[in-house]
């Protein structure tokens, strides 16, 4: 559990891009990392996607997605939170909350280098077995 813990902690994905860009990559980001069965919640800066409402509430860890002026970031917040117990509460178990937020960071790092120029600053960590 705790090397799970570990490897959410370590997701930092950042793109600097054209202010014109951004609403249309964070409409792509929506779109894919809910087909992955995280469910999109808004935030002030962004997105938290969730596993499910109940796991948001119970406090398991999220995947946030913010926005500020060009830039564009995701990370995992609360990783030590994730909680086989907590998981089971809300009909899941940790692997697999693990294995849905390492999905979708992925997928934002994918939609990231998609739309980075030579021009734009991007930065992606992810743990090695997610790449």
């Amino acid at each position: 559990m705790e090397d799970l813990r570990k490897n959410l902690g370590m997701i930092r994905l950042a793109l600097e891009t054209n202010l014109l860009d951004i609403d249309k990559i964070c409409e792509e980001i929506v779109k894919e990392v809910s087909s992955l069965g995280l469910s999109p919640q808004q935030r002030a800066e962004g997105y938290a996607f969730v596993p499910s409402i109940e796991a948001m509430i119970l406090g398991l860890p999220q995947l946030r997605l913010g926005k500020i002026n060009g830039l564009l970031t995701a990370w995992i917040r609360a990783p030590h939170a994730l909680d086989e117990g907590k998981c089971r509460m809300v009909r899941l178990n940790a692997e697999e909350v693990y294995t849905r937020l390492i999905s979708g960071a992925t997928k934002i790092a994918e939609i990231f280098m998609k739309y980075c120029s030579d021009k734009e600053a991007l930065m992606i960590s992810l743990p090695s077995k997610a790449l």
